[in-house]
C-alpha cells in the first residue's frame, strides 16, 4: 500500500522544476514502462491490481524492480489519461548534455529548436528513432523533453535514442553542416550527397526560427509544395526530410 507522502511525491514529478531537482519523472503505460526498462532507465514500478496480472505487467515485476501496489483511488490520482491501464514507473531521467565527441564521426542528427507543443517533440523524438537518426537535440526554447505529454506521445523513443541538450553553437563547433527546415528552402531532390556530420533542424511552427540561428553557418532546404500549401506539420517536414537525407551519400571531404 502507497503513502499519502509518496503519491504526494510523484505527483509532483509533474513539475518540471522538481523533475530537474530529483532527476526523476513518472512515466505510465506498459510501453513506455518496458522502453525505460530496456534502456535501464526504470528504477520503480507501481501497479494496480489489473497491471500487475497482466502478462506485461508480470514480466516487468519478474525484472525484480522495487514493487508497490496501487489501489484503483491510487490510479485514480496519478493517471494522466482517460483509460489507465494502472502501470506507472519511476524513471531516470535520459536526456543529457551534448558532447560532440562521443558522438561518431559519421551522424545524423534531429534538432529541435524552439518546439513548444509536447505532442510535436513527442513525436520528433520517435521519427528521429524510428529513421535512423543518431540523437534528437533540443535547445532552448523548446519544450521539457521529460514533460508528460511529451513522453506519451514519444511511445517510448524517449529512452529509445539520445535526447541531448545544446546551444545551437555546440553543434557548429562540434562539425555539425546545419540544415534549417525552411518552406522556401533548396529542395532536397536537387542534394547529390550530404556531410558527414549532418543536423537537420526544426523550428517553432509559428514563429520559425530564433534569430541565433541567423548567427550560426546554415543552410535552408525543404520540401517543395503545392502553392494553396503554405507549410507542413513540424513532425510531418521532419520525416520527409529526415528520411532523405538519411538516403544521400555521404560527401568526401
Amino acid at each position: 500500500m502507497i503513502s499519502r507522502a509518496r503519491l504526494k511525491f510523484l505527483r509532483s514529478l509533474d513539475r518540471k522544476k522538481i523533475r530537474a531537482q530529483e532527476g526523476l519523472l513518472l512515466v505510465e503505460g506498459f510501453n513506455a514502462l518496458e522502453e525505460a526498462a530496456a534502456g535501464g532507465y526504470l528504477r520503480e514500478l507501481f501497479l494496480g491490481d489489473g497491471a500487475a496480472e497482466a502478462e506485461r505487467g508480470r514480466a516487468l515485476v519478474d525484472r525484480g524492480l522495487p514493487l508497490t501496489r496501487l489501489e484503483s483511488r491510487d490510479v485514480e490520482e496519478l493517471t494522466d489519461t482517460r483509460t489507465p491501464m494502472g502501470a506507472f514507473g519511476l524513471v531516470a531521467d535520459p536526456c543529457g548534455p551534448f558532447d560532440g565527441a562521443l558522438l561518431p564521426d559519421l551522424a545524423l542528427l534531429l534538432v529541435a529548436a524552439g518546439v513548444a507543443d509536447p505532442g510535436n517533440l513527442g513525436t520528433l523524438i520517435r521519427t528521429a528513432a524510428g529513421l535512423g537518426a543518431d540523437a534528437l537535440v533540443v535547445t532552448p526554447g523548446t519544450v521539457e523533453p521529460t514533460n508528460p505529454k511529451v513522453v506519451r506521445a514519444s511511445a517510448g523513443a524517449l529512452f529509445r535514442i539520445p535526447v541531448l541538450r545544446a546551444e545551437p553553437q555546440d553543434l557548429a563547433d562540434a562539425g555539425f553542416e546545419l540544415l534549417l527546415a525552411d518552406a522556401d528552402g533548396r529542395s532536397l531532390a536537387e542534394w547529390t550527397g550530404r556531410a558527414a556530420r549532418t543536423a537537420l533542424v526544426l523550428g517553432n511552427e509559428p514563429r520559425g526560427f530564433d534569430a541565433v540561428w541567423s548567427r550560426t553557418a546554415c543552410t535552408a532546404i525543404g520540401v517543395p509544395l503545392q502553392a494553396e500549401v503554405e507549410s507542413l506539420n513540424v513532425a510531418s517536414a521532419a520525416a520527409i526530410l529526415l528520411h532523405a537525407l538519411a538516403a544521400l551519400p555521404v560527401r568526401d571531404g
